[in-house]
C-alpha cells in the first residue's frame, strides 16, 4: 500500500459516517456469518464496484471496528 492508499484508509477509518455505519452494522443481529452480507452491500455500494477501492475501503472498516473475517468474506465476493 502507498502512502496516498493508507492516507485514504486512515481518513475512511476515522470518518464519523463510516464509524456510525460500521457500529450499526456489528449491533444489528447477523443474518450473515460475521455480517459479510451487511459488508458486501456497503463496500459495493461505496467502492461501486472497484476492487482496489473496495480493498482499501475494507481495510478501512477493519480499523474503523469492523469484523475482519466478516470484511474478508465480503471482499472474496465482490
Amino acid at each position: 500500500m502507498n502512502d496516498k492508499q493508507k492516507q485514504f484508509v486512515d481518513m475512511m477509518a476515522n470518518d464519523s459516517e463510516v464509524i456510525a455505519a460500521i457500529a450499526k452494522i456489528e449491533k444489528s443481529p447477523a443474518t450473515t456469518r460475521n455480517h459479510y452480507g451487511n459488508y458486501m452491500a456497503l463496500l459495493s455500494s461505496l467502492s461501486n464496484g472497484n476492487k482496489v477501492i473496495a480493498t482499501l475501503l475494507g481495510s478501512a472498516f477493519v480499523k474503523a471496528g469492523a469484523n475482519a473475517q466478516g470484511v474478508a468474506d465480503a471482499l472474496n465476493l465482490i
